[in-house]
């Protein structure tokens, strides 16, 4: 690896870092910004595996001495301690590099203007954040393999009434979160439901979503409920022909994932794989021949 902006010239082969050279290592911008994020992805990675392995782990001077320099360079809550903080690196004994997965938010480039911005692709992104937020990251990248869902466990139950062809549905937010029913509408919008108004509640925030039906409307209140809000209290409502839907604070929108919608009919790994990583150069932690 040689790039002379980052004053840096690594041989070919195993090699140890000294602090120049690994600034040096995450500064280069060789092949791009991305390929800069990658090698720091894999910078951390090798850092985590050295700092977990046995020859510090099993040595209490090695493994106090490196919690007591990372612990300087480090702001923290008073609660957590050198102490505390050896307790918790102790806990990381059995981590290696490989258990530790690192994506990057997808992006596509715009020049429009005469500069280069990357602008996030939407869909792409809620993807990886809610594989974050499932804990299935490694799945989802790749780095562990998809469980096949058990029928009889997993597989949830498609509503009697298919979610286009619900009644319109109105979303309100009875929380104190910002645009939380827009949010929520918006996913129900993409599953192929019509929204017909987005509102604040006129009532407290109900322990759970709420869903309020017309009479007449029971089974598509069910249907709504079993698509995309199973711990929703079903209530009879008035007159109206909406089904109206009072969303609490505990909702997060990103993880609705609305049963019978068209995306729904992917497979699992369809639906939970991301998209081929481009290779850098140099990013990719090599499991084989350890140094």
């Amino acid at each position: 690896m040689q790039d002379s902006k980052a004053h840096v010239d690594l041989p070919r082969g195993c090699v140890s870092l000294d602090g120049r050279d690994a600034l040096g290592f995450v500064r280069s911008r060789m092949d791009n910004d991305f390929g800069r994020i990658a090698r720091q992805q894999r910078f951390l990675k090798e850092l985590a595996d050295r700092a977990t392995s046995v020859s510090v782990l099993a040595n209490p001077v090695r493994l106090f001495q490196l919690v007591d320099s990372v612990g300087e360079l480090l702001t923290v809550d008073e609660g957590l301690g050198i102490g505390t903080m050896r307790e918790f690196a102790l806990t990381l004994r059995d981590v290696g590099a490989g258990d530790i997965s690192m994506g990057t938010i997808p992006t596509v480039t715009d020049s429009s203007t005469g500069a280069y911005y990357e602008i996030p692709v939407e869909s792409g992104t809620r993807e990886l954040l809610q594989a974050f937020e499932r804990d299935e990251l490694a799945q989802y990248l790749g780095d562990a393999p998809v469980d096949e869902p058990q029928p009889s466990e997993s597989a949830a139950p498609e509503p009697k009434i298919p979610v286009d062809e619900l009644s319109p549905v109105t979303v309100l937010n009875a929380s104190n979160i910002t645009a939380l029913a827009a949010s929520t509408a918006e996913v129900l919008a993409e599953a192929g439901m019509t929204v017909a108004m987005v509102g604040d509640a006129d009532r407290p925030e109900p322990a759970d979503v709420l869903s309020a039906y017309p009479p007449g409307k029971l089974s598509e209140a069910q249907s709504l409920r079993m698509a995309a809000f199973p711990d929703a209290t079903l209530e009879l409502g008035d007159e109206s022909e909406t089904l109206t839907v009072i969303v609490d604070s505990d909702l997060d929108p990103d993880l609705i994932d609305v049963v019978g919608a068209e995306e729904d009919e992917k497979s699992p790994q369809e639906r939970q794989t991301a998209p081929p990583r481009p290779e850098y150069i140099n990013a990719d932690v090599d499991t084989v021949d350890r140094c």
